[in-house]
This record gives structure tokens, C-alpha cells and sequence, in this order.
């Protein structure tokens, strides 16, 4: 299944035009720091998790990925990146 997952992915980058790992990174940054209910829910479902243990362990890394995305458009802006 997974081969089939990456061989998705890797279509929709090339035909986006974009490194197939800055697409998934960037939407899991997204997705942790817009929605980590919903990641909690992801990780519930496929992984057989529970969700409040689930929760908890997204929202630990929230503020962190939300620093990484602070840093790198620092980069960005100074013209480094």
C-alpha cells in the first residue's frame, strides 16, 4: 500500500513542480499547527491509537513546529534560503 501512497505523491509533486519532501513536510507542518485535532484523529484511526493520549503528544509538538516555520521565513526574508 505505501508504494502505492508514494508513487501518489511523487505525481502530484512532479506535476506541482515541487521536492516531493517539501510538499509532505510542509503539509504535515501545516496540519500539526492548524489542526492537530485532526492529525489526533489520523493517528487514532491508522495507528490504533487513543486519541486523548494521541492529543496530548500532537500538542506537545505544536509550538515546536510553529518555531520551525518562524525560523525558515526568517531564512527566507534575509534572503539565505
Amino acid at each position: 500500500m505505501w508504494e502505492d501512497v508514494h508513487a501518489l505523491y511523487k505525481d502530484l509533486s512532479r506535476d506541482l513542480g515541487v521536492i516531493m519532501s517539501d510538499l509532505v513536510s510542509s503539509a504535515l507542518l501545516e496540519l500539526l499547527m492548524e489542526n492537530p485535532y485532526f492529525l489526533a484523529h489520523i493517528a487514532t484511526i491508522w495507528f490504533d491509537l487513543d486519541y486523548t493520549k494521541a492529543l496530548k503528544v500532537v500538542e506537545k509538538y505544536r509550538d515546536r513546529a510553529a518555531a520551525v516555520v518562524k525560523r525558515y521565513s526568517e531564512v527566507v526574508e534575509r534572503g539565505e534560503g
